[in-house]
């Protein structure tokens, strides 16, 4: 989730330098604000101190050289600064799980591929294009998140179960008709996408409430996450 909308924007603009310290502040200050949420509910053990000390530095220092580079993707603080403060209250909560703050932490990751569009050597000349990119991404993590719980911690859930599978059917339908929405996309990629969120729906469907090891969830999350990169990469 942290690394796929980077890969995507990257892979369709090009490496910047600005891209390259966009992602180190991106990945340090992922680690910062966990470390963050964290220290309070620890009771500020010292423990906690250095990561905080070690990862605020790191993103300080790239995000330094961003505004250094181009400052004017400072602008995009305004989307991500209530994101942020909305996930922190979850985790002050101790809602660390919550499906709202699965929902505010995925929105900022899919977002991460339009802020590295922009970060590029062109930025954002297709903005109609970046907005389905953002939406395909946040349409499958989310969809994952819902999945996995069905799996996991919502076994037991049967509504849990019907809105995981509802959740991706209405993403596949959204697909059918994304073309007539006025989606920039030729027949292979709507087909793959409407492909892709109907096996994802089968999915939901099927393996809704079983057991299923960690690792057999991560490996098929994998696959499933290299299959919606292609897809976008390609788009």
């Amino acid at each position: 989730m942290l690394v796929v909308p980077f890969v995507v924007a990257v892979a369709r603009t090009g490496l910047s330098a600005a891209q390259v310290a966009l992602f180190v502040a991106w990945l340090a200050g992922y680690f910062l604000f966990n470390a963050a949420g964290l220290w309070p509910r620890s009771g500020r053990r010292a423990s906690y101190r250095l990561p905080l000390l070690v990862y605020g530095a790191l993103t300080a220092l790239a995000g330094a050289v961003v505004v250094v580079l181009r400052p004017d993707l400072v602008r995009w603080a305004v989307a991500y600064l209530p994101l942020a403060l909305i996930s922190l209250a979850y985790s002050r909560r101790r809602k660390d799980r919550a499906l709202g703050n699965d929902a505010v932490t995925i929105a900022a990751a899919a977002l991460f591929a339009a802020v590295t569009y922009d970060a590029s050597a062109a930025g954002i000349n297709q903005p109609g294009l970046v907005s389905w990119l953002v939406a395909a991404l946040f349409a499958y993590f989310f969809g994952t998140s819902l999945y996995v719980k069905t799996i996991i911690r919502e076994r037991a859930n049967p509504a849990y179960h019907l809105a995981s599978v509802a959740y991706h059917a209405a993403w596949a339908l959204v697909w059918v008709i994304a073309p007539a929405l006025g989606a920039p996309m030729g027949a292979g990629t709507h087909a793959a996408l409407v492909a892709f969120f109907a096996v994802l729906t089968v999915r939901a469907a099927v393996l809704a409430g079983q057991r299923a090891k960690p690792m057999h969830v991560g490996l098929g999350e994998m696959a499933a996450s290299a299959a919606i990169l292609a897809v976008c990469i390609t788009w």
